[in-house]
């Protein structure tokens, strides 16, 4: 019985992921706006109650992508930290964002913040995800330990280094990626981290 429930859930799972690789690919070559339900089913070979049964709408695949993020956050920090240093630590969070989008193509990249901007989903900022909560946790540890001003609260400096990372990755898009992406945020975050220091 085991089995067959874990031979299930693996096929759920490939199918899943099936329908989001066809969409991702699709939607990179054509633009978010351009891809059907419809057309997605087709390229992935399954009917369209398929995608309903895992996605309720189009939309729901820009959520994915982010939910596949945070799992990537989660499966590096059970790894830990590579050292104690506050500003080290969050200088590695932000070098693993820019590793996950790099790997990424770029056109992907841009196709997620369009279709992110008309959609307007507030997952993307939502401080509920993995990749906001882990930074919170290490600037308020930083904020016990008298490293880092109290003037400011940790949500406040959490939400304010996301929001530099985001403008960050959209300028990467903008130049079509003519620069190392981690290389940059690594200096620019370790910069603007000075500014929280006591």
């Amino acid at each position: 019985m085991t089995k067959k429930v874990n031979s299930r859930k693996k096929q759920a799972e490939f199918t899943k992921n099936k329908i989001f690789e066809t969409a991702t690919d699709l939607i990179e070559k054509k633009g978010y706006n351009q891809v059907t339900i419809r057309e997605i089913c087709k390229k992935a070979g399954v009917a369209k109650g398929t995608f309903y049964h895992y996605f309720s709408a189009k939309e729901d695949l820009i959520i994915e992508t982010y939910k596949r993020i945070d799992q990537y956050y989660d499966e590096i920090i059970e790894k830990g930290f590579s050292c104690d240093n506050t500003i080290q630590q969050i200088i590695e969070i932000v070098a693993h964002k820019a590793v996950y989008v790099q790997k990424c193509k770029i056109d992907k990249v841009k196709e997620v913040y369009k279709a992110q901007m008309e959609v307007g989903n507030n997952f993307f900022t939502s401080k509920d995800r993995s990749s906001y909560k882990i930074l919170y946790n290490i600037i308020q540890k930083a904020q016990a330990n008298n490293e880092f001003i109290k003037t400011k609260t940790a949500a406040e400096i959490t939400t304010f280094i996301w929001i530099i990372v985001r403008g960050i990755i959209y300028d990467w898009c903008v130049n079509n990626g003519s620069y190392d992406l981690e290389t940059f945020l690594k200096k620019y975050i370790k910069d603007i981290l000075q500014t929280f220091l006591k």
